[in-house]
């Protein structure tokens, strides 16, 4: 394997442990739609972000919680709760998306293949 490959490789992993600021949440209770540029925004050092959705996936909630145990969602009384903290403000997506994680290892993927 070509040399700058895998200094690339351990340059995305490293900037990846690097990150040391806390994560950052949207929070709302009314109003919390698809614009999250009004949104307020929290300080949730060591919580996971979350977003509660209705069966019709109107976004009801978004906020912090210091009481999560992992990632991902969930199905509880006609509400679907997502939990993240995967990065800043993960909680803000209308539709799941893929994780900064998932993109940076599809990432590594593909260079991998195109130097093979």
């Amino acid at each position: 394997m070509n040399s700058l490959v895998i200094v690339s490789l351990f340059g995305i992993v490293l900037a990846q442990l690097l990150v040391v600021d806390g994560l950052k949440c949207y929070t709302c209770s009314t109003n919390c739609g698809a614009d999250t540029d009004n949104l307020n925004k929290v300080d949730c050092n060591g919580g996971f972000c979350t977003k509660t959705a209705d069966q019709n996936d109107t976004i009801i909630n978004r906020g912090c919680s210091k009481t999560a145990k992992s990632a991902g969602c969930s199905n509880t009384n006609n509400l679907r709760i997502c939990v993240c903290n995967d990065e800043d403000l993960c909680n803000g997506s209308r539709m799941q998306t893929a994780t900064a994680t998932s993109t940076i290892f599809l990432v590594i993927v593909a260079i991998m293949l195109t130097v093979m």
